[in-house]
């Protein structure tokens, strides 16, 4: 009889204990993608998973890393326009299983040519095309050839500065 109530006694111990160290958060499932432009990976030493589970309240550390002439655009949730997040280093709290895109854009290509009487050049280098990312300040500078004088920058046709040193935001394409 009392190794009945010990071993009855043992038992009861464990099975509270195993109660005790259960872990009651429910689970999320969180799923990445990305698109040809660039790759979504969890920050995690060594994950290669697109999917990882994770207990709901835990921190979850996601990275977007564009391909070259590409920027990252943000963090999408199924169809939805609107982006959870534009930073590709995204951290947030799993609280419910989810799925997230990671978008990526062409980075605009900014172009600068002249006619035969001077020179241009972006301030920071001597090339005559180059890619930037959406939202950079970009300067350009026109020489005018000796005898000559510089009228203006024109983009699609339209005048845009009439100072030799121009200074803009890229937003899209341009050809100046």
């Amino acid at each position: 009889m009392k190794r009945t109530f010990f071993i009855s006694l043992g038992l009861v111990v464990a099975l509270s204990l195993s109660f005790l160290s259960c872990e009651k958060r429910p689970v999320c499932s969180v799923s990445l993608t990305n698109t040809i432009s660039g790759s979504a990976a969890f920050d995690v030493d060594g994950a290669t998973e697109k999917t990882m589970d994770f207990y709901q309240g835990d921190t979850v550390r996601i990275v977007a890393t564009p391909k070259e002439g590409c920027e990252f655009s943000g963090w999408f949730e199924g169809k939805e326009k609107t982006p959870v997040s534009r930073e590709a280093n995204y951290t947030f709290v799993a609280e419910r299983s989810i799925s997230l895109l990671a978008r990526f854009a062409k980075s605009p290509v900014v172009e600068i040519s002249s006619n035969a009487n001077g020179s241009v050049a972006f301030a920071d280098s001597e090339e005559k095309s180059k890619v930037v990312k959406s939202g950079a300040q970009v300067t350009v500078k026109a020489v005018p050839n000796a005898n000559c004088e510089f009228i203006a920058w024109y983009a699609d046709g339209e005048k845009v500065s009439t100072d030799t040193d121009y200074t803009f935001t890229v937003s899209k394409k341009v050809s100046l």
